[in-house]
């Protein structure tokens, strides 16, 4: 069962419940993050197939409409939050459709509607948004999670938004900045996808011993760049000439 899971997950086909080697019953239980790609082939898919020729009036509308569906799945929510699509269960999938659309398409709309927040010091802003967001805890009483939904729905479908849009109408300072930022886009992908099974290699072997957080700090700063490493590895070997032959293929 362990090697048919490892197997599926290299292929991006989910796993029922009933193929559950790990006891959460996530659809690719070796690589929990993996559920947030498997729903972004399909939209690249569907884009390929016919999104594509959609009109801008035509994104805007669907842009409003997901994000509304997305805003109903958060306040509507037991626990106030976008939390779902990680198991292969009708209601996961369906959650989690939405949840992929609305960014997707958003930015698709974004995209083409050309418009750019420019403003001085935009990269700093940006940043500072997003260290603020990430690592915010649950806002609002565990008995009011609608409190909490607002927060996300400010988040996801406000801010993130804004943020994309600086980003997008500001370049950086110079030459070198640029090569990062390109690096760095370049790395995500492959970085998403590795990192996991890393660091669950790390909390499995965190589980049997008994340390301190100073004691853990040089093995998490071990994970980290392992996690770099492999990332760049694939992205080196694996995603970056995978993409080239297929952008030739495409041709």
């Amino acid at each position: 069962m362990l090697m048919l899971s490892t197997l599926l997950g290299a292929l991006m086909i989910p796993s029922v419940k009933s193929m559950d080697v790990r006891g959460w019953g996530e659809s690719y239980p070796l690589n929990g993050p993996q559920w947030s790609l498997f729903f972004e082939y399909i939209a690249n898919i569907a884009y390929a197939l016919f999104i594509r020729r959609f009109s801008l009036r035509v994104l805007g509308v669907l842009s409003a409409l997901f994000a509304a569906l997305l805003a109903w799945i958060i306040l509507t929510s037991k626990t106030g939050t976008v939390g779902c699509g990680w198991l292969f269960t009708g209601e996961h999938v369906s959650k989690g459709m939405v949840r992929m659309l609305f960014p997707f398409l958003a930015g698709l709309f974004l995209f083409r509607f050309g418009k750019t927040i420019r403003m001085k010091h935009a990269m700093l802003l940006a940043s500072l948004a997003l260290l603020i967001t990430f690592p915010m805890p649950r806002v609002g009483p565990d008995s009011m999670p609608w409190v909490n939904g607002l927060y996300e729905c400010f988040v996801i479908i406000l801010l993130m938004p804004v943020v994309v849009l600086v980003g997008a109408g500001n370049q950086p300072m110079t030459r070198l900045g640029e090569k990062v930022c390109d690096f760095l886009g370049e790395l995500s992908y492959p970085l998403y996808l590795v990192h996991y099974p890393i660091h669950c290699v790390f909390f499995g072997w965190l589980s049997g011993h008994k340390t301190t957080a100073r004691d853990n700090l040089p093995l998490a700063i071990g994970v980290y760049l392992a996690s770099l490493v492999l990332g760049y590895g694939v992205m080196r070997f694996v995603d970056t000439p995978i993409r080239k032959r297929l952008a030739r293929f495409a041709r």
